[in-house]
């Protein structure tokens, strides 16, 4: 085919292209654009749902949910996932769906384990003793026997660093950087290689990790002191936290799937490798404040610039005074890292007008142990929520999905 040919043949494909163009804006602007047909809001919806609410009902799915500890990737943590779909259902929401992310997850070993999690004051001239100090591998349960069943984990902090550490211990108040500041320059302790013991509060944990991991630190200690916890009667004359009680938490600076940071953990996804995944370099522990009483009253420098409220007399550090000034810290952690299974449920009820559009209401499930208060509060509220959501269904639809 010559020049002259080519040319004809793209002057003839535009022109049809234009056209067909020109035909395709003709019909649609003779077309009329309607807006799906809607309603007016119902104004009092507010009112007939808090109406409709019942406290009692609350309560009751907070029984039934805390009977047992659904921690994120155990048996326990589906069969709760599943209870909920359920109820869902019979509540008479249209759809529930079970949708599963496996994810990087830390789990302690068994409080009676052997290899348990644990802080000790040991004579490291002496490897034969017995260590002078062990901190409590359970919580007080006050007698309730729920507390002591089986998949309830001891006090851990997830994510820490693995293995054991020891060194002489400082006092490090909430573990900011001026604290740590000043203790290496006007105090004038080297940081490197000692065992930290903070205050919980003031700043998040995973802050206060990064924090000793940049001063050189080799493990640190979490504990939540009475000044910020327990000022008043603590439990079970009060509510104030007991003496016994420890954090459990995470102490990733981001949330989700450490292996997919900024994605869902679905099989498609690009994971990284744990090592890649930016964990935490030092091991981190956490006490409750009778145990922290049982090490800082035991410790000699500098009294400490801030203090807290327990019986003692707050000094830096680093190490021990004597009788135990041959004594050092030791913190064993044996936690398994590793992917588990976890599930979102997410329940639908169908919009009638403009289904493509969502109201999105909904809280986290998983918790550290029975989870009363985190999260399962919110779990027992929603329940009721969807509860009324699925009795008004019943006189129509909501506008949106």
């Amino acid at each position: 085919m010559d020049r002259r040919h080519v040319v004809c043949a793209v002057v003839v494909m535009l022109v049809v292209g234009i056209g067909i163009g020109i035909g395709i804006g003709f019909v649609v602007g003779r077309m009329k654009a309607e807006n799906p047909e809607s309603r007016e809001a119902d104004e009092g919806i507010r009112d007939r749902i808090m109406n409709e609410i019942n406290s009692n009902n609350i309560r009751n799915n907070l029984k039934i949910l805390t009977t047992k500890p659904h921690v994120a990737g155990t048996e326990n943590d589906l069969s709760g996932a599943q209870f909920i779909q359920k109820t869902w259902l019979d509540q008479g929401l249209d759809t529930v769906k079970l949708l599963p992310y496996k994810v990087l997850l830390q789990h302690p070993p068994h409080p009676t384990s052997p290899d348990r999690n644990k802080v000790e004051i040991f004579n490291p001239g002496d490897p034969s003793s017995k260590p002078l100090f062990e901190s409590a591998s359970r919580e007080d349960p006050f007698n309730e026997e729920e507390l002591l069943q089986d998949g309830i984990p001891p006090p851990y902090l997830a994510y820490s660093a693995t293995g054991e550490v020891q060194g002489d211990l400082v006092f490090v108040h909430y573990c900011r950087v001026k604290d740590l500041n000043y203790l290496t320059n006007t105090v004038g302790i080297n940081l490197k290689d000692k065992i930290l013991i903070a205050r919980m509060s003031g700043i998040p944990r995973f802050n206060k990790v990064k924090n000793a991991e940049e001063y050189g630190a080799a493990g640190l200690i979490l504990y939540p002191d009475p000044e910020d916890y327990s000022s008043w009667e603590s439990y079970p004359n009060g509510t104030g936290l007991p003496s016994t009680a420890a954090p459990r938490g995470s102490i990733l600076s981001e949330l989700g799937d450490p292996l997919t940071p900024g994605y869902p953990s679905k099989d498609y996804a690009y994971r990284l490798n744990v090592s890649d995944a930016g964990l935490p370099k030092i091991i981190v522990h956490p006490i409750g404040y009778a145990d922290a009483k049982e090490l800082l009253s035991k410790m000699e420098g500098e009294q400490a610039p801030r203090t807290g409220t327990l019986d003692i007399e707050y000094r830096t550090g680093p190490g021990f005074k004597a009788p135990y000034k041959d004594h050092r810290v030791r913190i064993v952690i044996n936690s398994n890292t590793s992917q588990h299974w976890t599930y979102n449920v997410m329940g639908y009820l169908n919009g009638e007008f403009e289904p493509d559009r969502y109201i999105l209401i909904g809280n986290h499930r998983d918790a550290w142990g029975l989870g009363s208060v985190d999260p399962t509060s919110g779990t027992a509220c929603l329940l009721e929520l969807s509860r009324v959501f699925g009795k008004l269904k019943q006189e129509g639809r909501p506008i949106y999905t």
